[in-house]
């Protein structure tokens, strides 16, 4: 069976499609194109795709807080789980049409394209050359190839399918060890494993002294090893943020469990904590 998969980009060539056709490597799948991830944590709840590939973390930008967002609105309704994880070395190179890096005036691409490449972007800022975002690097790329004046960060694939030239040799991402991890998206979550990780979602009562304290307390009463813990604004409130809380362990594994449980007890979160899913480690850690 033809397996529909969901992922950001106009076309093949967004690091979103590399990632899930690495993923999928050996499967049988129908890509399918959408232009944010919020499309693709729709498209999987509403059934439209069986499974979605959404960016989650880079090594030098950090936590993909649109995606963050996406998940939390599409897993309350209408329904979605991160079933698995996949990690894709990140490159990005400078191109435009011309290859003449004075015709250059703007440069494009995604905002965390942007964010892994500042110290280049600030460079070229001091230079009177402006950035702008884009829904893909490859949406910037296509856009760079109608226009002298527009630059791209973008793959290298990318940059050769749109017939684009290098305005600088090599990669320009801050650190040439620059990978970006994508979550797998589905409706359920993946079954247990063994070597498994676990996302959760907080949004923590502000009055409440101690919140975040005792949050994470649950976690280590258990012996639950924490990964990652991020804060995400929240749109329209200040100074109010969602936490992504990424632990070790599935939420059949007794502790998992158990600590899920007596966070509620806590009576500290507006709406409890938001189960994303359990899936297989693939990070290493």
């Amino acid at each position: 069976m033809v397996i529909k998969v969901g992922y950001l980009g106009v076309d093949e060539f967004t690091f979103g499609y590399l990632a899930m056709r690495q993923h999928f490597a050996g499967t049988d799948i129908e890509p399918v194109k959408y232009n944010t991830h919020m499309d693709i944590c729709n498209a999987v709840g509403n059934k439209k795709v069986q499974l979605g590939v959404v960016a989650i973390e880079n090594t030098l930008d950090g936590i993909v807080a649109e995606t963050a967002r996406a998940m939390e609105k599409a897993e309350r309704r209408p329904g979605v789980k991160i079933l698995g994880e996949v990690i894709l070395p990140i490159k990005l190179y400078y191109a435009n049409k011309s290859g003449n890096p004075l015709d250059a005036k703007k440069v494009v691409s995604h905002p965390a394209a942007l964010g892994q490449c500042n110290y280049f972007v600030r460079e070229l800022r001091e230079k009177g050359v402006s950035n702008e975002s884009r829904s893909s690097t490859s949406e910037a790329a296509k856009e760079a190839a109608s226009d002298e004046g527009i630059a791209v960060l973008s793959s290298i694939e990318a940059i050769n399918h749109y017939g684009l030239k290098l305005l600088k040799e090599g990669s320009v991402t801050n650190h040439m060890s620059s990978s970006t991890r994508f979550w797998v998206i589905g409706k359920e979550h993946a079954d247990r494993t063994g070597d498994d990780k676990t996302c959760f979602l907080i949004n923590l009562e502000q009055s409440k002294a101690g919140s975040l304290h005792k949050s994470l307390g649950v976690f280590a009463e258990k012996g639950v090893n924490l990964y990652v813990i991020y804060p995400i604004s929240i749109f329209g409130k200040q100074w109010e943020y969602t936490f992504l809380v990424e632990v070790k362990g599935h939420i059949d594994d007794d502790p998992v469990a158990e600590a899920y449980d007596n966070f509620d007890k806590l009576g500290i979160a507006l709406h409890g904590m938001q189960f994303l899913g359990s899936y297989p480690n693939k990070s290493g850690l």
